[in-house]
């Protein structure tokens, strides 16, 4: 089953926007990586409705057919050499979390693949069918106001086992912004620890061996 990673690399302020240009190029470690199907690198916006543009804190987005193929990677001579060239940018070593599709989902490609994504990290406090249902809340109300929708969303395995990712994909910032406002993401905050982050992905390798 594909997996996706999702990785927030917080980066030395002083050199911000040297940092995220550098973890860009660092990312064509994973050009031609056997089982990785995209690989998407950007910024962050706004964190928690907060504008943090200017901060350039990096995102990574990585699409993988299972996790046999996330961990091969880990394990290879690409990666001892990608990770130290990530070393001199960040505040503190990235923890990839790898999240598993929620039934009715497969990839989250088409989510991840529009010029603004916003992604919803949460941490249920209770029953994590409250979070479940609030997203399906979320999902049919935007499907009536709109002609078509891409939406993902996934539990994390592994070390992020019980934390859930919701993924958003829209046009412009103002489109992300009505959806942090609505009452249904007051009931996703209300069912868990929520994170959300408004993203611009500014490269994307698609089709990865």
């Amino acid at each position: 089953m594909p997996i996706t990673e999702l990785v927030v690399v917080y980066v030395k302020p002083e050199i911000a926007k040297q940092a995220n240009a550098g973890l860009l190029d660092a990312s064509r470690a994973l050009d031609n990586t056997p089982g990785c199907h995209s690989v998407r690198v950007g910024h962050v916006l706004r964190q928690d409705g907060k504008d943090i543009e200017s901060e350039y804190r990096t995102v990574f987005g990585v699409e993988w057919d299972k996790p046999e193929s996330y961990h091969a990677f880990a394990h290879s001579e690409p990666y001892k050499e990608f990770v130290p060239t990530l070393l001199p940018w960040v505040t503190e070593k990235p923890s990839p979390g790898l999240f598993q599709s929620c039934p009715g989902y497969a990839r989250s490609n088409d989510a991840l693949d529009g010029a603004i994504t916003q992604i919803f990290l949460a941490t249920p406090t209770g029953d994590r069918d409250e979070i479940i249902d609030a997203w399906g809340r979320l999902i049919q109300g935007l499907k009536q106001e709109r002609e078509t929708l891409h939406d993902w969303n996934g539990w994390g395995i592994e070390g992020v086992d019980g934390t859930w990712a919701g993924i958003l994909r829209w046009s412009t910032v103002e489109e992300s912004d009505e959806v942090s406002k609505s009452k249904v993401v007051e009931e996703l905050k209300a069912a868990g620890k929520l994170e959300e982050f408004v993203v611009k992905f500014t490269q994307t390798v698609k089709n990865v061996v």
